[in-house]
């Protein structure tokens, strides 16, 4: 049975809904809006209950492709599975993969390399507990400095191998082979941060070692025991500030750590018993270490507390 599409096309809205049957179940329903919808009836496989189901609109969805769709919830039928059910999972697989290309764009726009590498060191630093704040402020600088202004504004799933190769060569290039190592690790680190939250399925750092340039560490020079004499005269014949040069033989009379002697502050100092314990947050390792003031420290001491900025030291602003 075919109803010609004048009909269907030329029918009018009236006071209550009506159909235009073409057969096989399936109907135009009119609308008093003036909608026309296809519909289908049948019978529900469990319940043997009468039930619609809706196939679309019309014109939208033309008389055949309606019949075309009709068939197509009669096999459904034969094979036991309710029509309407397989339309709502259906929607709702559509819709979920719609929900899940939409966080895929989402990510790709919010997730970028820089933002992630930040969460990773706030991580480590604020939850991990892996860094004291000198050490923190390192790495997040050597970030800064070598990598994100290759790579930072990219979707971290867009970061690929040769990206970090690259990176990696421009520094070994510029001569900077004593950080390039670190900072290979640290990129491979926040990696390794983003694939175990599901933000990347791979980590193209992970054989990044394997390409760094051979290191040697050249170490500072030092002086003979015969040569300490002429340094002095030599620093304080110089044009260095007072207090830089008060520094230096501080932390050559000590041999405390650099750190130690910048960050240190007038509370660590007992001068009762010549005694110097830095805070070992400054410290190597964190641990605490107490070091004994010989007289001619106390002495540079003295001559600093002129100086002072309050609890601190005046070398903390060199």
């Amino acid at each position: 049975m075919s109803v010609p599409d004048t009909v269907l096309r030329n029918a009018k809205p009236k006071s209550k809904r009506y159909s235009i049957s073409i057969g096989e179940s399936i109907h135009l329903e009119v609308m008093t809006t003036g909608s026309k919808i296809w519909r289908m009836r049948y019978r529900r496989p469990e319940t043997n209950k009468q039930a619609i189901f809706t196939i679309g609109k019309y014109p939208d969805i033309s008389q055949p492709e309606a019949r075309q769709a009709g068939w197509r919830a009669k096999d459904l039928l034969k094979q036991g599975i309710d029509p309407v059910e397989h339309q709502r999972q259906q929607i709702e697989q559509q819709q979920q993969e719609a929900a899940e290309e939409r966080k895929k764009v989402i990510e790709k726009t919010v997730n970028t390399f820089e933002k992630v590498a930040r969460d990773w060191h706030q991580h480590r630093r604020d939850v991990l507990k892996k860094w004291e704040p000198v050490t923190a402020q390192k790495v997040i600088r050597s970030l800064e400095l070598h990598v994100f202004d290759v790579v930072g504004n990219k979707p971290i799933t867009e970061v690929s191998a040769s990206d970090v190769l690259g990176i990696i060569e421009k520094m070994q290039e510029a001569g900077k082979t004593n950080v390039v190592r670190k900072v290979g690790q640290r990129i491979k680190a926040v990696f390794e941060y983003a694939n175990m939250r599901g933000l990347v399925d791979s980590n193209p750092a992970a054989s990044i070692s394997s390409e760094y340039a051979p290191y040697t560490v050249e170490h500072n020079p030092t002086l003979e025991a015969g040569e300490i004499k002429q340094f002095f005269d030599d620093l304080n014949a110089s044009a260095s500030s007072e207090t830089l040069k008060i520094a230096i033989e501080f932390t050559m009379r000590t041999l405390a750590r650099t750190e130690e002697v910048r960050y240190a502050t007038w509370s660590e100092f007992d001068f009762e018993n010549a005694l110097w314990t830095p805070e070992p947050k400054n410290r190597k390792g964190n641990k605490a270490h107490t070091y004994p003031l010989p007289v001619q420290v106390i002495s540079l001491l003295e001559r600093l507390k002129g100086r002072a900025y309050g609890e601190e030291i005046p070398i903390h602003h060199l």
